[in-house]
């Protein structure tokens, strides 16, 4: 006797781009594709993970889903000239509570301090980081108070089309940087 076996998916809501922050309309849209019977586990990755709780429809189609994990990227440059899109760090830790309640427990969520990264903006020599205490320990702190179990760490890759992202706005790799000497 044949048995076949019916495997679940695992549905990755975006790692290149945030759609939780940028297209929630579109997340449910593409849910409706893969009924949660179908789907073992839905993984979330995000830097602003507001619509999470407060975009009715997306919580609602997304509890529809027994097994949640939330991806988590904080990485201290929210609200800089880095990320001027992302909510600053201590907005995001206010959400903490009702993200752990949202994803069923905070072993169900991941945090991602990723990438580290160092980089110049050559209009002022100003210099963006988050390899420092300042930016990492409340990081910490945050997944400690809430028994987050995981910490994902990496360090930045340059390939061409961030670099010619960052160039267009007149950052650079700090590893590229060479301070030109007044004359």
């Amino acid at each position: 006797m044949v048995m076949s076996v019916k495997l679940k998916k695992v549905i990755s809501v975006s790692r290149r781009c945030d759609l939780i922050a940028h297209y929630p309309d579109y997340v449910i849209n593409e849910l409706q594709k893969y009924p949660p019977g179908e789907a073992h586990t839905v993984v979330i990755w995000t830097k602003n993970p507001e619509n999470l709780t407060k975009h009715i429809s997306l919580y609602q189609a997304l509890r529809e889903y027994s097994n949640l994990y939330l991806l988590l990227t904080i990485t201290g440059m929210g609200g800089t000239i880095v990320e001027p899109g992302v909510p600053y760090p201590e907005e995001v830790f206010k959400q903490i509570p009702d993200i752990i309640d949202f994803a069923g427990g905070p072993e169900h969520i991941g945090i991602r301090y990723d990438p580290l990264i160092e980089i110049i903006d050559t209009s002022n020599n100003n210099r963006y980081s988050n390899m420092s205490e300042d930016k990492f320990e409340p990081v910490l702190e945050m997944i400690s108070l809430n028994k987050i179990p995981r910490l994902i760490v990496s360090v930045a890759q340059k390939y061409g089309k961030s670099e010619k992202r960052m160039k267009k706005m007149g950052l650079i790799f700090l590893e590229n940087y060479q301070v030109k000497a007044e004359e």
